[in-house]
């Protein structure tokens, strides 16, 4: 059964001096737009996502009577994140996820979640139990519809997790959400098989690979991070540059992508959006607009019927192109 819808967004939401994430303002309107226009049902947040809540709860506030449930509301609980005044961040016991939830809820204005996510794994310090029992425990409070767990990348944490689920009598899961797109659905592939397997959906963000697939980045002009696009996600993440992803091979291949784009009337963006959309084991993408600019992308995307053959090809393009993602390399 479906649960969350198709297309969702979300982000992370900063003031409105921003360069490489939201803005709170367009995110506002990107709020009306999205779920007003586009009927983009699910918002995507975190407590981590810096004024994501706070501006969602703001906006909801501002809806009419009824309208909450006419969308999909989602937040995340972090064992990294560090609240006000902490120096480091509190293990993810039962009453710590509890609270947090909690306080998530106060932030969006709203009496429920949908689907509340655990953001990441913790493999060294992380204990299911806890976590299991939380989510059960705020399940019959009625605070939270199903839940998720999101950059599980092991399937042998997937395994413990199920395990822990069987002696507890818990409910596994609803969702997966990692992250996949071109570049790495072939890595990917095994981590959504083992978590369908068991009966949990996939839910994808990052469809574009943090804007690489924009087609905005060039190979060679970039190695140098100081002239990366200025305002763009890879300019502020020097000390994270270059992903693994960077390398010549797969920028040859977004420039195929571009003339088979182009063939369709497509932008390079848009035609790797369609590629997510369109994967029958992706359930959910969540796309990240940054202003009303991106939307003509994820709209154009979602009308296109993008024919077997022409998915079968861009999935050859960038097979094997790219070093292992940071989640296998973490999670081993």
């Amino acid at each position: 059964m479906q649960v969350l819808p198709k297309i969702g967004f979300g982000g992370i939401v900063q003031d409105n001096t921003a360069t490489h994430w939201v803005r709170q303002a367009d995110f506002l309107e990107l709020l009306d737009l999205c779920t007003k226009d586009l009927g983009m049902a699910y918002i995507d947040s975190a407590e981590g996502y810096l004024l994501s809540e706070q501006t969602i709860g703001q906006w909801l506030a501002r809806q009419g009577a009824g309208f909450r449930s006419q969308i999909f509301l989602g937040t995340k609980v972090s064992p990294w994140f560090r609240r006000g005044g902490c120096d480091s961040p509190e293990p993810l016991s039962k009453s710590v996820v509890v609270q947090r939830c909690e306080e998530s809820l106060q932030r969006l204005k709203t009496d429920y979640l949908d689907i509340f996510w655990l953001h990441s794994i913790d493999p060294n310090n992380h204990d299911w139990n806890e976590v299991l029992d939380a989510f059960s425990h705020l399940h019959r409070r009625g605070l939270v519809r199903y839940f998720g767990i999101s950059n599980v990348y092991s399937k042998t944490i997937l395994s413990d997790m199920r395990r822990s689920c069987e002696v507890m009598g818990a409910k596994l899961p609803d969702y997966l959400q990692n992250e996949f797109n071109l570049i790495y659905a072939d890595q990917m592939s095994s981590i959504i098989q083992a978590a369908q397997d068991i009966g949990i959906k996939y839910a994808a963000f990052s469809p574009l690979a943090a804007g690489i697939l924009s087609g905005k980045y060039h190979f060679e002009a970039d190695l140098n991070h100081d002239v990366l696009p200025i305002g763009s996600r890879w300019h502020a993440w020097k000390g994270r540059f270059p992903p693994s992803c960077w390398n010549g091979s797969v920028f040859r291949a977004i420039d195929e992508l571009g003339i088979l784009a182009t063939h369709h009337n497509l932008s390079v963006a848009g035609l790797a959006l369609a590629y997510v959309m369109n994967h029958p084991q992706i359930s959910c993408t969540i796309t990240g607009p940054k202003n009303r600019s991106h939307l003509k992308d994820v709209r154009d995307a979602r009308e296109f019927a993008m024919p077997p053959d022409l998915m079968v090809h861009m999935e050859d393009l960038f097979r094997g192109l790219s070093l292992p993602h940071d989640g296998f390399q973490n999670q081993g």
